[in-house]
């Protein structure tokens, strides 16, 4: 009988996929990180554009989900500057795909 190594069984199982919120307004950000947390998914806040680019840069994820204002940043040039991160990156408001940007939130103007 063949023993079963704990750390090869921890390799095999597949991690939840991880979303980056980024999100300015801190509650939002926390309710939106609270409802996918409990959906399973790993999940990382970011308060400002910046911190949610730094992120992409150093550990990447598979979702991007952000609000339409940006408190430092141009929704566009927020998703430009991801796109050169991960070309791969389209505008999507739907779907949980590696690569894929979700744009929450309403314009307050």
């Amino acid at each position: 009988m063949q023993s079963i190594d704990a750390a090869s069984c921890l390799i095999a199982m597949p991690l939840p996929p991880t979303v980056l919120v980024a999100a300015a307004n801190v509650e939002m950000g926390n309710v939106t990180a609270s409802a996918l947390r409990g959906a399973g998914y790993r999940v990382r806040i970011a308060r400002n554009a910046y911190e949610a680019l730094l992120v992409l840069e150093q550990t990447g994820v598979d979702l991007l989900v952000t609000g339409l204002q940006m408190s430092d940043m141009e929704r566009l040039e927020f998703i430009k500057r991801a796109k050169a991160i991960y070309p791969e990156v389209h505008p999507s408001n739907s779907g949980f795909f590696r690569g894929r940007v979700a744009v929450a939130g309403h314009p307050s103007r």
